[in-house]
């Protein structure tokens, strides 16, 4: 595996780099459960894709990096789903990555303006435009 789950400084639980990472090299091929809208809401909607990003009808439990890697604006992986059959998604390095480097992803807009967050500005020896959901502090604490 080429990442690792950490106390991140961006917030609370994220994940690493345990190697080296090349620009468009494959970090990890995760598995995912898919749900009705209606579960997914109510249960998990602070995890959940939306399914039809991807040709599926419902919503998304992407394991690994899908449920537990940060948000940026300047995110470092994008992801796609891997096969025909639709059984796994894959997250692939935009840039290079360092070991030991945050990996982060897009939430995309609808996330936040469905929690009518705003944008935290994180300096963590780089300038990130970073956004959380506060609630996540009281669910892991």
């Amino acid at each position: 595996m080429k990442y690792e789950f950490f106390n991140s400084p961006i917030h609370n639980i994220g994940c690493r780099a345990t190697v080296d990472i090349k620009m468009n090299e494959t970090v990890a091929i995760e598995t995912f459960f898919i749900f009705n809208t209606k579960i997914s809401k109510n249960y998990f909607k602070e995890y959940v894709w939306k399914g039809s990003l991807f040709g599926i009808n419902g919503n998304l439990l992407i394991n690994g990096l899908g449920s537990w890697c940060n948000h940026s604006d300047n995110k470092n992986l994008k992801l796609i789903m891997d096969d025909k059959e639709k059984k796994f998604v894959k997250f692939i390095a935009l840039k290079d990555i360092k070991k030991g480097e945050e990996l982060f992803n897009n939430y995309g807009v609808n996330w936040w303006k469905n929690r009518n967050q705003n944008n935290v500005l994180f300096n963590n020896n780089k300038k990130f435009k970073v956004r959380y959901h506060p609630q996540y502090h009281k669910l892991f604490k």
